[in-house]
């Protein structure tokens, strides 16, 4: 299953559920939504625009490792992984404006429990990505 039907059923799934205990808010272009090393406190669906998803270079370049679009999330990876501290390993900035709904950690955590094959694509992917992270950096 690609990242984009992964992220659509999830996206879909958590908007039936969680809409009411989730916080919505517009990001400009440039805007940075975290930085590497901020803890992760939540998710976010991304309701319109797209994120630009960095990482620095030991010599501080920056890599654009990902554009992530309308329909995806983002920021799941440093709450499923555990090995990350739960600090992020990436920079995200939007790269046009952005809607985004804010879905808190715990909440987001306790709606995985209900849907147990959307938690095992979503650890599947997160390892996945820290890997691809871990030979970008190199």
């Amino acid at each position: 299953m690609s990242r984009s039907e992964i992220d659509h059923l999830a996206h879909r799934a958590l908007l039936g559920q969680v809409s009411v205990e989730a916080a919505s808010g517009l990001f400009n272009q440039s805007k940075v939504l975290f930085k590497e090393g901020d803890i992760g406190d939540g998710v976010y669906l991304i309701t319109k625009g797209e994120l630009r998803v960095q990482v620095a270079k030991p010599d501080d370049t920056k890599i654009v490792m990902a554009l992530i679009e309308s329909g995806q999330l983002i920021g799941e990876h440093y709450l499923l992984e555990q090995s990350s501290g739960g600090k992020r390993g990436s920079d995200a900035q939007a790269a046009n404006p952005c809607e985004l709904l804010f879905v808190e950690g715990s909440t987001f955590l306790e709606f995985l429990k209900v849907h147990p094959t959307l938690a095992h694509l979503l650890h599947s992917r997160a390892a996945e990505r820290e890997e691809l992270n871990l030979q970008q950096r190199s």
